[in-house]
């Protein structure tokens, strides 16, 4: 059985990271002809996280290693949610490009 995908609207995913305690900030470069498809950031189903050594542990540490995403190589990793953490290397920078199924972790 495959998990449904969570999309969240943008007032939904930073009253999420407000509620964690989690600081962040919005370019706006992905609200607009960033990445087409069904599970964009667009579209609310993803969100990009710079890698910082502490999410880097808290990813690598409580989440299953599920390989390399084919195209870009993107080391992955699961949550027992279904969410998917790919640790991209970009022209914006090295971050957790992070799709949300569940809505939870």
């Amino acid at each position: 059985m495959s998990a449904a995908l969570a999309k969240y609207t943008h007032a939904a995913a930073a009253q999420q990271f407000r509620k964690a305690g989690v600081a962040w900030t919005s370019s706006g470069r992905c609200s607009k002809g960033h990445q087409v498809g069904k599970c964009s950031h667009w579209n609310g189903y993803k969100v990009d996280v710079h890698v910082i050594p502490r999410v880097d542990r808290y990813v690598t540490g409580r989440f299953r290693y599920t390989g390399r995403r084919p195209g870009d190589g993107a080391k992955t990793h699961k949550s027992p949610a279904g969410n998917v953490y790919a640790r991209e290397v970009a022209r914006s920078g090295t971050h957790w490009d992070i799709t949300s199924v569940n809505g939870n972790r």
